[in-house]
């Protein structure tokens, strides 16, 4: 599911009428709307696994606990770089991003009950592997993965290429991979610079072996190159970089109004509403990308110190708090930053108003002027 935000600022200022020698506060104060964030997080790694194998079948573990919807992308190195991969029978649904140098990368959105998927190298060599679990990522189907074009040299220094992914800046997960062919097993000691989760692999142990490395980075931008992973030694290298892409934006909203309601001073016990026979200040939502869900949630009230709680009720620093898609039917905000629904499946171009409705506090320790947040929130019906 996908969010996007707008919040409205309403502000309320309180005098206590009786209080005579009391001064009086301004009759408005408003603070402006909040620009809408309109945008995915990065995709996350949620669990990470390595392994190896001295034959022509390598067995992955699908690591942490699989769930229909993750994205699971393994690195494959083989000591052999004449060597080329496939999926073994029995093993479907996985689609190679390269194979080259004895290296492979495949990925996978997987099902429910999915097994551990097998490769099978065109001939036997000790082999191994790193697998990421990610979600929060963008369907293949829709976007798939990213990979540069590939690196190699015989240092100290992996250095994947950078990568310019299609749809320019976005939230992406930047992965970088290396890994080795020669025999002297030098293992990678650490990751590129901003990168995180070394994940190395080795497949077998002396001078028979050779080692591979994977690194993370989520990051906001256009294109990414992400430095050099270390060795131990120097040695004979193949390197590249993957971009997950984040889930796309399938819903925005705006506001037509400006964001901002002041209800002015208001006695204590009292009842205010923003209808035409209130203070006639009605905000509305306008879905600029839907058809879309909106919910609505708001904070407690504050001056800063003093806080007014939320309730089904007003009473001592506590307040009855209320919306409305009408101006008629009004639903209570009984807890504070709970969502509530607003209205459902608003067309694109389409607006919503919302209404409020406050019911002052019965008692108070405080009567300076007390201010709460109300967030809009958009998601895909």
């Amino acid at each position: 599911m996908s969010y996007l935000s707008k919040k409205i600022i309403a502000v309320f200022l309180l005098i206590v009428w009786f209080f005579v020698s009391w001064p009086k506060l301004p009759m408005e104060y408003s603070f402006p709307p909040e620009t809408p964030s309109i945008k995915a997080a990065s995709p996350s790694v949620t669990s990470r696994g390595n392994g190896n194998a001295n034959a022509t079948t390598l067995t992955v573990t699908l690591t942490g606990t699989p769930a229909s919807g993750d994205l699971y992308i393994v690195f494959l190195q083989s000591k052999s770089n004449g060597n080329t991969w496939t999926q073994n029978t029995g093993t479907t649904g996985w689609t190679e991003m390269y194979d080259t140098n004895g290296q492979s990368v495949w990925y996978k959105q997987i099902g429910t009950s999915e097994p551990n998927p097998t490769f099978l190298q065109s001939s036997s060599a000790r082999a191994g592997y790193s697998i990421l679990q990610i979600t929060g990522h963008e369907n293949p189907t829709t976007q798939a993965p990213e990979v540069s074009a590939e690196a190699t040299q015989t240092t100290t220094t992996p250095d994947p290429p950078s990568i310019t992914p299609t749809g320019g800046s976005k939230d992406y997960l930047f992965i970088a991979f290396a890994g080795t062919i020669t025999t002297s097993n030098n293992t990678f000691t650490a990751a590129p610079t901003n990168y995180a989760n070394l994940n190395i692999f080795n497949t077998g142990a002396g001078p028979n072996g050779n080692v591979g490395a994977t690194a993370e980075r989520q990051l906001t931008a256009s294109s990414e190159d992400p430095g050099t992973f270390t060795l131990g030694g120097s040695q004979t290298w193949y390197a590249r970089t993957i971009a997950v892409h984040p889930v796309s934006a399938s819903v925005a909203i705006s506001l037509d109004t400006d964001g901002s309601v002041s209800f002015g001073h208001q006695p204590l016990d009292t009842t205010q509403d923003t209808t035409a026979s209130g203070i006639n200040d009605t905000e509305t939502i306008r879905v600029d990308t839907g058809p879309a869900d909106l919910d609505v949630r708001s904070t407690a009230f504050s001056d800063g110190s003093n806080t007014w709680s939320l309730s089904t009720a007003n009473g001592s620093n506590q307040v009855l708090w209320e919306f409305s898609p009408n101006g008629s039917a009004w639903t209570t905000f009984a807890v504070a930053n709970t969502l509530y629904s607003l209205a459902t499946n608003v067309s694109q171009g389409s607006t919503q108003n919302i209404f409020f409705r406050l019911t002052m506090p019965t008692t108070t320790s405080s009567y300076n002027q007390h201010s709460t947040t109300v967030t809009i929130q958009a998601s895909v019906p």
